[in-house]
């Protein structure tokens, strides 16, 4: 279910932005847009801010109620997940929203108002993760930074990936524990 409700969504978003840029430029703009001129440094520095950035959430939420509650809260809607899955969501939601956000949105909107239009798509309707859109507005204002740095999506779409594969996997894995212990 979760892997057709993903496609089905992030699918159809990226299709379109490739049809903008298509629409608005050439081909070589669409390549140099989607893999900028030095593709391998900008994934290796999208990882590295992604790794940072879960590494941090996982110190937080020890030491911080709201971030415990987010956790128990994603726990449930997550659940246990497989691996594919997990890969599949992450994917599928990194480049379908860091083409729209970053690679659509931004150049027309700037950084700032870029990264609130991200944390609105982010308010959730669970109580316990109303904190959600404002790490999303600060996660929309790194990626959007690195975004303007490198001129390219590969960095972004790094770091939003790792941090979406890393945290439902962690997540999946500690609902498939908690499933299992009860």
């Amino acid at each position: 279910m979760w892997n057709l409700l993903v496609v089905t969504t992030y699918i159809p978003i990226s299709l379109g932005c490739v049809a903008w840029w298509l629409y608005r430029g050439s081909t070589a703009e669409l390549w140099l847009q989607v893999l900028g001129y030095f593709p391998f440094r900008d994934l290796v520095i999208g990882i590295g801010v992604g790794l940072v950035i879960v590494a941090a959430t996982r110190l937080a939420s020890p030491l911080f109620a709201f971030a415990r509650r987010m956790e128990e809260s994603l726990l449930t809607v997550v659940g246990p997940i497989s691996f594919t899955t997990c890969v599949v969501l992450a994917l599928a939601s990194s480049v379908g929203e860091e083409f729209l956000f970053r690679g659509v949105i931004q150049p027309e909107i700037g950084l700032i108002a870029t990264a609130v239009l991200f944390a609105l798509v982010h308010v959730p309707m669970e109580r316990d993760l109303l904190p959600w859109p404002i790490f999303a507005f600060g996660m929309g204002l790194i990626v959007g930074a690195l975004y303007q740095w490198s001129g390219a999506l590969p960095g972004p779409i790094a770091v939003h990936f790792t941090i979406n594969f890393l945290n439902l996997r962690w997540l999946s894995l500690r609902a498939a524990d908690a499933a299992d212990a009860a």
